[in-house]
């Protein structure tokens, strides 16, 4: 039996313009950091229910074609735009031997971009920010060690994110098995909602109600269900 070969057509109105008049400035960032990116409508309107809502005509962004973000970090915001375009995240510097630097400010990054996610209501990018940074989170340093979260890494997703984010329950579930004596001496750094929602989750355990640690395995319990 010949194997059925995937239909490469597809519906001629999702076809990507490439007039210019169909792209979209966004103003990233503040002086002198600030930067200019030049985004097709179709595509950043097909991911990002924000965009989508700023560019339906009824808003000023509409008619000038321009949306600004100016709180959002550049670098970070370049990162989701390659992600559109390439469907992969340029966040690994590929540098062998891997050292905890490398490992923990990668996973600040994808911390960042799933906050981007978030405020762009772009689902898509906060599952992709959160594979990632559970993929990081279980790579090893040359010393064969794994590493947690930073603490400013859980500040950027509480501050960026509601109760109840699927993002902030992987921060938790990889703080799980921190050593006290650590959590104790860095309690007053961290958001109070992070803490509550960790004393939540040992309960959970020790009441048998949760997994303990977050794995490739279970990631599904961290991703956003696609409409």
């Amino acid at each position: 039996m010949v194997a059925a070969i995937a239909t490469l057509r597809v519906g001629v109105k999702t076809a990507m313009s490439f007039d210019p008049s169909k792209l979209i400035t966004v103003v990233v960032g503040e002086a002198p950091d600030q930067r200019h990116f030049s985004v097709h409508e179709g595509l950043i309107c097909a991911r990002s229910e924000f965009f989508r809502r700023a560019m339906n005509g009824k808003w000023i962004e509409s008619k000038n074609r321009m949306v600004r973000l100016p709180e959002d970090d550049p670098k970070v915001f370049d990162i989701y735009i390659n992600l559109l375009y390439t469907g992969r995240l340029a966040t690994n510097t590929l540098e062998e031997p891997k050292t905890n630097a490398h490992l923990l400010e990668e996973m600040y990054v994808l911390a960042q971009l799933y906050v981007i996610g978030e405020k762009l209501l772009d689902k898509a990018t906060k599952n992709s920010a959160i594979q990632s940074l559970l993929e990081v989170s279980l790579e090893q340093d040359a010393n064969g060690k794994s590493y947690p979260p930073t603490i400013n890494t859980i500040i950027s997703v509480y501050q960026g994110t509601c109760a109840g984010s699927l993002g902030r329950r992987l921060l938790v579930d990889l703080w799980i098995d921190i050593q006290g004596e650590f959590l104790a001496t860095n309690a007053e750094l961290l958001p109070k909602d992070f803490l509550v929602d960790l004393a939540v989750a040992l309960l959970d355990i020790q009441q048998g109600k949760k997994e303990m640690l977050a794995s490739m395995e279970n990631m599904s319990n961290y991703l956003e269900k696609m409409d």
